[in-house]
């Protein structure tokens, strides 16, 4: 069953409002409070804490107006969060994880806790759990993760991993399958699944936390990947100065009355100043 998102839901409505009236603040909170289930989806699925950290910044900076207007809906705009980072960590995606413990699941230091305590129960309840999904196959993680924690459809979850909705369910039914044997006594693994607390992502220096402004003004973001301008610029001017070295060492003569034409078209300049 999809899990209701009635917050986030309001606070996109607020986003788009009507025209001329959009609120951008409301981005701003919306973004921040995916934030916690972006990192926790990137994290269990590369095993990397900075790479994660730094990738959600990279996706909130990647929105630009275009993209936003693509979006009709909350889930939308959560379907284009996900497919984005799962693009910019593809070289690292489906990486190995049995050893990434949750630290939102072990004891406050010094906390000096009972056995016995709620809490504290609940942390050993979750753990087996925490375990076992860090233990499934990459494909079989992700599908779990975006089902049970995401609360994606299947037709939804096809989209992000770009495979067929039957075989998303199947792969689904699988890997609840292992789990309920990995956890006995449980319960409805797809329910605890949906509590258990997030991977709780580093403390950040400001030097590094991200301007939401640009996005929430409705500034586009420079863009991210091979082909920005600054670096198209790059990659021509650098062209462009081996062919002229070329033409150095194989034309002297053409090269000369390039040189010639181009002095006389400063001269003729500096004659024309006032």
């Amino acid at each position: 069953m999809r899990q209701v998102h009635g917050a986030k839901d309001k606070l996109f409505k607020r986003f788009k409002g009507k025209r001329g009236e959009a609120d951008g603040n409301a981005l701003a909170e919306l973004l921040l409070a995916e934030r916690p289930e972006l990192f926790d989806y990137l994290l269990r699925m590369t095993g990397q804490v900075s790479k994660s950290t730094d990738t959600v910044d990279e996706v909130f900076q990647s929105l630009n107006e275009e993209s936003l207007d693509s979006t009709a809906s909350y889930v939308d705009l959560r379907l284009l969060l996900l497919t984005t980072a799962r693009r910019f960590t593809a070289d690292i995606w489906n990486a190995d994880t049995p050893r990434l413990a949750n630290a939102a699941l072990e004891p406050p230091p010094d906390s000096g806790a009972d056995a016995s305590d709620k809490a504290q129960r609940e942390r050993n309840a979750f753990r087996p759990l925490d375990k076992s999904l860090r233990g499934l196959p990459g494909r079989s993680r992700e599908v779990v993760l975006l089902r049970s924690r995401a609360g994606l459809d299947w037709d939804e979850i096809a989209q992000v991993m770009g495979m067929g909705g039957a075989v998303v369910e199947r792969t689904f039914l699988d890997a609840i399958a292992q789990m309920a044997k990995d956890c006995p006594g449980l319960g409805d693994v797809d329910a605890a699944l949906a509590r258990m607390p997030a991977h709780p992502e580093p403390a950040r220096s400001s030097q590094r936390t991200i301007n939401l402004s640009m996005v929430m003004q409705g500034i586009k973001a420079k863009p991210v990947g091979l082909w920005s301008p600054s670096r198209i610029l790059l990659i021509v001017s650098v062209l462009l100065a081996v062919v002229a070295v070329f033409v150095l060492i194989a034309d002297p003569e053409l090269a000369a009355k390039l040189t010639a034409h181009v002095k006389a078209l400063l001269f003729e300049d500096k004659a024309h100043a006032p």
